[in-house]
C-alpha cells in the first residue's frame, strides 16, 4: 500500500507543475520575445507588438528553445502520467497471481483498483503524443499535421473534462469543459482583438484548473 500511496503522491506533484506550466506559459513566452523580431509564415520579418496570433506561433521567436522547453516537459509530463496507469495495471496483476485471496489481500486489491482510474490515466500519453505533434510540426512549414495534433489535444481535454472526469467533481469539469470550447469558437466570430492566442490560453487554464482538481484528490 505504500508503494501505491507512492505513486498518487508523486502524480499530484506532477499535475499540479503541469497545470503550472500551462497557465503560464503563454505569459512566459510573451515577456521573453517583447521586443524581439519574427519570422512569419511568408519568411518576413515584423516587429512584434502585443502577443501573437497563437502560442504555437512562439516557435518562431528568436528564443525558440523556450517555447521548445514548455512544451516538450508539458507533453512529457502527460506521457508520464499515461505510464503510470500501466504501471498500476500490472502491479494489480502481479498481486492477482500472487494472491491467496485472503481478507487481506482482497482489501489490498480492492483498494488498488478503486484508485486506479484516478491514479493515472492512460489517454494521457495520446495526449503527450500531440503535444509533440505541435512542437514538431510548426504550423507554417507543416499545417495539416500540426493542426491535427492541435485538435486531438484541446478535443481530447474538452471531452475528458465533460465526460470523463471524477465524479466527485463532474458537474465543475463540465463547466470548464464548455469554458474550453466557447473561448476556442468564439475565435470563429469577428472579434478583432481576440485571437486564437487568448482562446488557447483560456482553454489551457480550464484544462489546468481540471488537473489541480485531480491532484487535490489523489493526495487525499
Amino acid at each position: 500500500m505504500n508503494t501505491s500511496n507512492n505513486y498518487l503522491t508523486r502524480l499530484a506533484h506532477l499535475e499540479i507543475m503541469l497545470a503550472g506550466i500551462l497557465i503560464f506559459m503563454p505569459l512566459v513566452l510573451f515577456l521573453v520575445e517583447k521586443g524581439d523580431t519574427f519570422r512569419g509564415c511568408e519568411g518576413e520579418l515584423n516587429s512584434v507588438v502585443g502577443f501573437r496570433d497563437s502560442i504555437s506561433d512562439y516557435v518562431y521567436m528568436h528564443n525558440a528553445q523556450i517555447f521548445g522547453m514548455f512544451l516538450a516537459a508539458a507533453a512529457m509530463m502527460f506521457i508520464y502520467n499515461g505510464i503510470i496507469y500501466f504501471k498500476k495495471e500490472k502491479e494489480i496483476k502481479q498481486l492477482l497471481d500472487s494472491a491467496t485471496f485472503t481478507k487481506a489481500a482482497t482489501e489490498v486489491i480492492t483498494t488498488i483498483q478503486k484508485e486506479k482510474p484516478h491514479g493515472g490515466k492512460f489517454y494521457n500519453i495520446i495526449f503527450g503524443l500531440s503535444l509533440l505533434g505541435v512542437l514538431l510540426f510548426p504550423h507554417c512549414e507543416f499545417p495539416i499535421p500540426h493542426y491535427v495534433s492541435a485538435v486531438i489535444f484541446f478535443v481530447g481535454s474538452i471531452v475528458l473534462m465533460a465526460f470523463a472526469g471524477n465524479e466527485k467533481f463532474r458537474k465543475t469539469g463540465i463547466v470548464l469543459a464548455v469554458i474550453s470550447a466557447v473561448s476556442l469558437g468564439l475565435t470563429f466570430a469577428d472579434i478583432s482583438w481576440y485571437t486564437l492566442f487568448f482562446a488557447e490560453w483560456i482553454a489551457l487554464t480550464a484544462i489546468a484548473i481540471h488537473y489541480v482538481l485531480e491532484a487535490n484528490y489523489n493526495a487525499n
